[in-house]
């Protein structure tokens, strides 16, 4: 999508000097989830799960649970039940390790119900 390409560059020019206010912050990769989420590139899903690795690897950028709705919305947006279940866990653990300051809200479950409802 266009927003992947965009962040990206935002990416680029921040390593090269050109960005000097910090690079892409959460909100930057939170509106590319959006975007793949709302594509219907068969593979957006995928590319999704990518740019969320990516931003957890990411020093710089704090993973939340905002991210995590994201993906999840965009696995229910693309008929993946079976992803979007194994998020759910995946972000339970992280909750209960530590790893994720925040647990699943009421918007992570009505997500996974949407998803299950189609």
């Amino acid at each position: 999508t266009e927003a992947e390409l965009l962040l990206q560059e935002m990416e680029e020019f921040h390593k090269s000097g050109q960005l000097r206010d910090g690079g892409p912050c959460n909100v930057s990769y939170l509106t590319a989830l959006n975007a793949l989420a709302k594509s219907r590139d068969l593979d957006a899903p995928e590319r999704a799960r990518k740019l969320l690795d990516s931003m957890v690897s990411n020093p710089k950028v704090e993973r939340t649970h905002h991210s995590y709705n994201m993906m999840l919305l965009c696995y229910a947006a693309h008929g993946r039940t079976k992803e979007a279940e194994q998020l759910m866990k995946e972000m339970i653990d992280l909750f209960i390790t530590g790893d994720l300051e925040e647990r699943p809200d009421t918007k992570s479950f009505n997500t996974l119900l949407d998803s299950l409802s189609r």
